[in-house]
C-alpha cells in the first residue's frame, strides 16, 4: 500500500476502497522491519525482535513483539500526525473543505464496528479535538461531533485539553512509572481516552502495585468512569511482570505499603495537585 500520498486521501482510501487490506498485507515480508532485525515468526504471526542488552554468562535480553494490529496502528499514527499538519497549513488549503472531508472520513469510520475501523474512528476523532483547539474560530458542523466526554470515552475523561495527558505522561515518566520508550505519548493518550476497550493498547508499569495502585487511584478524580473495575475490564493495565492488573490486585495493594512507600506517594501527590489545580476548577 502506497502510504505516502497525501493523508487525507489514505484515510479516504482505508475507509471507502480496499485501504486495510492493503495494509495489512504490507504487514507480510515487509522489508523495513526486516532490515530492522524483526524476524517474522509464522505460528504467531508476528515479528519478533531479541536484543542481548548484556553479553556475560548471564546475559539478558530484550524482546520487541508485532502484531499486525500493533502494526496498524502505528501506521495510523504516523499519518494521523500528517493529517494533522495537513490542516495546520492553514494557508495551503481551504479549511471549510478539509473540514467537511474530515467529516465524511469519521462519518464512514463509524459505520463499522471493526477492531480496524474503530482504531481509524479514535485517531480522527482526536484529530479534530486538536483542531478545535488549533482553530477555536472556526465554526463547522465537523465540530458537533465533539462531546463532553470525548465521544463517550472508556473512562469517560472530563472536559479536558489534550495537554492534560500529555502533562500526565510526562509526569509518569518522570516518576519513573513508565519507560517513555517502550511507551510512545500516543500509545498513553490511547489508552486513556479509547472509545472502547482494546487489548492492543498496553501500559506496562515499572514501579510495585501499591505504588501503582496509589497513582491509579489519585488519577480518579480527572475522570468519571476510572476505577479499579474498569481499569481491570479494559485490559490495557499491566504491573512490571507483566501480569495483567486486577482489581482484586488494585484494591489489595491500596491496603497495604503507605508507610513504606509515603515518600513516593508524596512525590505522586505534589506533582498531581498540580495537575488538579490546573485542570480540575
Amino acid at each position: 500500500m502506497d502510504t505516502n500520498k497525501s493523508p487525507i486521501n489514505f484515510f479516504n482510501n482505508l475507509l471507502f476502497y480496499d485501504g486495510i487490506d492493503d495494509l495489512i498485507s504490507s504487514f507480510y515480508n515487509n522489508d523495513d522491519l526486516i532490515e530492522k532485525g524483526y524476524d517474522f515468526i509464522a505460528a504467531h504471526n508476528c515479528y519478533l525482535k531479541i536484543d542481548m542488552i548484556e553479553d556475560s554468562p548471564n546475559a539478558q535480553f530484550t524482546y520487541d513483539e508485532i502484531t499486525k494490529e500493533k502494526f496498524f496502528i502505528t501506521v495510523i499514527l504516523d499519518k494521523k500526525r500528517d493529517l494533522l499538519n495537513y490542516f495546520s497549513r492553514e494557508e495551503a488549503i481551504n479549511l471549510a473543505s478539509g473540514f467537511s472531508q474530515l467529516k465524511i472520513l469519521y462519518q464512514k469510520s463509524k459505520t463499522k464496528d471493526t477492531f480496524y475501523f474503530n482504531k481509524i474512528s479514535e485517531q480522527l476523532y482526536s484529530i479534530i479535538e486538536d483542531l478545535r483547539l488549533i482553530y477555536p474560530e472556526q465554526k463547522h458542523s465537523l465540530f458537533n461531533v465533539l462531546t463532553k466526554y470525548g465521544g463517550s470515552s472508556y473512562f469517560q475523561y472530563k472536559d479536558l485539553k489534550k495537554t492534560f495527558f500529555e502533562d500526565l505522561y510526562e509526569i509518569s515518566y518522570e516518576l519513573d512509572l513508565i519507560d517513555d520508550v517502550e511507551i510512545p505519548e500516543e500509545m498513553f493518550y490511547s489508552v486513556f481516552t479509547c472509545l472502547k476497550p482494546d487489548k492492543a493498547l498496553k501500559l506496562t508499569f515499572n514501579k510495585p502495585n501499591p505504588i501503582i495502585a496509589y497513582f491509579l487511584k489519585q488519577i480518579e478524580p480527572f475522570f468519571d468512569n476510572l476505577n479499579a473495575v474498569t481499569i481491570e475490564n479494559s485490559c490495557s493495565f499491566y504491573n512490571k511482570q507483566g501480569k495483567l492488573l486486577k482489581s482484586t490486585d488494585l484494591y489489595a495493594a491500596l491496603s497495604r505499603g503507605s508507610d513504606r512507600n509515603k515518600e513516593y506517594f508524596d512525590r505522586i501527590d505534589r506533582k498531581l495537585n498540580l495537575l488538579k489545580q490546573k485542570y480540575l476548577k
